[in-house]
């Protein structure tokens, strides 16, 4: 049985990801994650080159990370929607150029800001009407990425597709695990990407306060802490 469970536990090689050891391990972990989905949809599935427009709509982990990631990619103008006022003035700190409430008026407020359209926008929830912001909101040829499928019915605006705008899936930001976890490990030493920023510790017996405090969104990203018995 001992055998049995250690086989269990055996990491394959492929899904290993070398690190320096001075970085703070216990801070890597959210890396493999949400982060990597959110960065890498800005460097890697999009390829935001400088000057470009950005709306995220979410900003968890996975939308903060996104934020970061465009910041560094020289985007013009970064716009974070939310409905929750602590993670838009994170979003703020974190690189977002203006910061929208999400409720009925977040077209009209978007259009404000970009009356022609955003280049790329990145929806990170399930919310079906969020989807179609996130697509109303594109200039002519724009581009709106998304990580997870809609709640519930919803059929895209085929108006809007036929301007040349397209609806981009992200399957874990189009990274590669190797090559990018490193890339991000060097952006935070330049503190340029502080992901540490978006992390609670919990020791592991506080497991039940650390899902609380996820499921309440007041922490965005738990991490446990096991001690060595």
């Amino acid at each position: 049985a001992q055998s049995s469970f250690a086989s269990y536990c055996v990491t394959p090689a492929r899904s290993a990801v070398k690190v320096p050891r001075d970085v703070p391990l216990d801070q890597l972990g959210p890396l493999g994650c949400g982060i990597i989905t959110g960065a890498g949809a800005i460097l890697e599935a999009f390829r935001l080159r400088p000057g470009q427009s950005l709306a995220v709509f979410g900003v968890g982990s996975v939308g903060l990370a996104a934020i970061m990631a465009a910041k560094i990619a020289g985007a013009e103008r970064i716009v974070a929607v939310d409905v929750d006022p602590a993670r838009l003035a994170l979003a703020r700190e974190l690189g977002a150029s203006e910061i929208v409430s999400s409720g009925d008026r977040v077209g009209g407020a978007l259009s404000e800001i970009e009356p022609y359209g955003f280049d790329l926008s990145f929806n990170t929830t399930s919310v079906p009407a969020v989807f179609d912001a996130a697509l109303n909101c594109l200039a002519v040829e724009g581009t709106a990425g998304f990580v997870t499928r809609p709640r519930g019915d919803w059929t895209p605006n085929m108006n809007f597709l036929l301007s040349g705008r397209r609806l981009q899936g992200v399957l874990g930001g189009s990274a590669a695990p190797q090559l990018f976890i490193p890339l991000m490990i060097n952006y935070w030493r330049q503190g340029r990407f502080p992901f540490d920023r978006l992390a609670t510790s919990f020791d592991f017996e506080d497991i039940d306060a650390a899902w609380a405090e996820c499921t309440a969104g007041s922490a965005i990203k738990p991490i446990l802490r096991m001690s060595a018995a």
